[in-house]
C-alpha cells in the first residue's frame, strides 16, 4: 500500500511526537496510567527514598555511607535520590540502593539519627516493585533508540505492559498486587482515550498491519469485547479510506475541469481538432462520473498482504532503523 492514505499515515504516526521525543512521551504515558502514583507517601519506597534523602543531604553521612559500602567491596557508585513523580528516577533510586543493600544497616549502627532501616522482607518488596520497573525502562529504551520515533512503535509495547500489570495483580505479594491494581486502572482510562490513533497507527505499519491487533486486543480487552473492538478498528480504518477516495477523486475532477477550462480559451482550432477535443471531453466526463470500483481495493489488497519483515544490512536492531513514513 505504498504511499496509499500517505497524508492520513503521517498525521496519525506522528500525533505522539509532534513537540517532543518517543522516550518522553512513553514517560508522560507511564506517568499517567499510574507508575508513579501507585507509590504512596510512607510505603516501603517512600521509606528507601527518605533514607537516601536523609544520607545525600550531607557529605559526612555520605562519606561514612561510602566507606562502609568500599569495606564491603561494593565499589564507589553513589546514591541516587528520585523525583517521586518521575518513575524512570525511581527506578535508577531503587537499582542503586539493592545494590547498597547491606550498607543502609551497618550505616545505622554508626549513624544512629538514621531511622529508615529496612527489614529483608521489605527488600524483597522492593526488588520486586523494581523488577516491573526494570521492564518499563527496557520498553522505554526499545523506543527511544528507533531512528524514526512515530506512534507505530506504541502498540506493541503497551500491549506488553498490559500484560505485565495483569501478571502482577494475582502476585502471591500483597504490595505488589495493590501497586499493579492502581496501575491498571489508570490503563484502562487511558487505553479508552487513546487507543484507536495508537492502533490504526500501528496497522498502518508494513511490519504490523491486522496481524499485531489480532495479537495484542486479547491481551488488552476481555474476551466479551475484544471482537467488537477489533471490528472498530477495522470500520473506522475503511471510513478514513473512503475520506481519501473521495479526496482523491475531487482532485482529478479539479485538475480535469481546469483542463477543460483552459482548452476552452483557445481561440484557433481546426474542425478535426474541435471534434477530437469533444470526444476526449466526454472521455474524461465519463471517467469522473462513472467511476468503477475495483472488487478490492488498495487497502484490502494491504491488509491481505503478508506483514513486511525488514531486515537491515548489518542484520543488526533492524526494527530500530525501519522508517514506516518512507516505506
Amino acid at each position: 500500500m505504498n504511499g496509499l492514505l500517505e497524508g492520513d499515515e503521517k498525521d496519525c504516526m506522528r500525533t505522539f511526537n509532534s513537540s517532543t521525543t518517543m522516550g518522553d512521551v512513553l514517560c508522560s504515558y507511564y506517568q499517567f496510567v499510574g507508575v508513579s502514583r501507585a507509590f504512596r507517601k510512607g510505603d516501603i519506597i517512600d521509606s528507601v527514598r527518605q533514607g537516601i534523602k536523609y544520607i545525600v543531604a550531607s557529605e559526612r553521612r555520605l562519606n561514612v555511607f561510602s566507606d562502609i559500602a568500599k569495606r564491603l567491596d561494593l565499589g564507589c557508585n553513589k546514591l541516587i535520590l528520585d523525583v517521586p513523580t518521575r518513575w524512570n528516577s525511581t527506578y535508577l533510586m531503587l537499582k542503586t540502593a539493592i545494590r547498597f543493600k547491606e550498607v543502609f544497616p551497618r550505616y545505622h549502627r554508626v549513624e544512629q539519627a538514621f531511622l529508615w532501616v529496612i527489614s529483608p522482607e521489605q527488600w524483597d518488596k522492593v526488588e520486586n516493585v523494581n523488577k516491573v520497573l526494570a521492564v518499563f525502562n527496557d520498553v522505554t529504551n526499545v523506543v527511544s533508540v528507533s531512528d524514526y520515533p512515530t506512534s507505530n512503535l506504541f502498540l506493541p509495547e503497551v500491549c506488553r505492559m498490559k500484560e505485565i500489570v495483569d501478571i502482577k495483580a494475582v502476585d502471591r505479594n500483597e504490595y505488589i498486587r495493590l501497586m499493579a491494581a492502581k496501575m491498571s486502572d489508570k490503563f484502562d482510562k487511558y487505553w479508552g482515550e487513546s487507543n484507536m490513533v495508537m492502533t490504526l497507527a500501528a496497522v498502518l505499519d508494513p511490519r504490523y498491519k491486522m496481524k499485531l491487533i489480532r495479537f495484542c486486543f486479547p491481551i488488552i480487552y476481555p474476551l466479551d469485547v475484544r471482537g467488537d473492538n477489533i471490528k472498530a478498528v477495522l470500520n473506522t480504518l475503511k471510513e478514513l479510506f473512503e475520506v481519501y477516495v473521495a479526496a482523491h477523486n475531487a482532485s482529478i475532477i479539479q485538475q480535469q475541469a481546469a483542463a477543460e477550462v483552459s482548452a476552452a480559451t483557445t481561440t484557433v482550432a481546426s474542425v478535426t481538432e474541435v471534434v477530437s477535443g469533444g470526444r476526449s471531453r466526454f472521455r474524461q466526463h465519463v471517467r469522473s462520473n462513472d467511476i468503477i470500483r475495483p472488487i478490492k481495493t488498495d487497502l484490502d489488497v494491504y491488509l491481505e498482504e503478508d506483514v513486511f519483515i525488514f531486515d537491515s544490512e548489518n542484520g543488526e536492531d533492524s526494527d530500530a532503523k525501519f522508517d514506516a513514513l518512507g516505506w
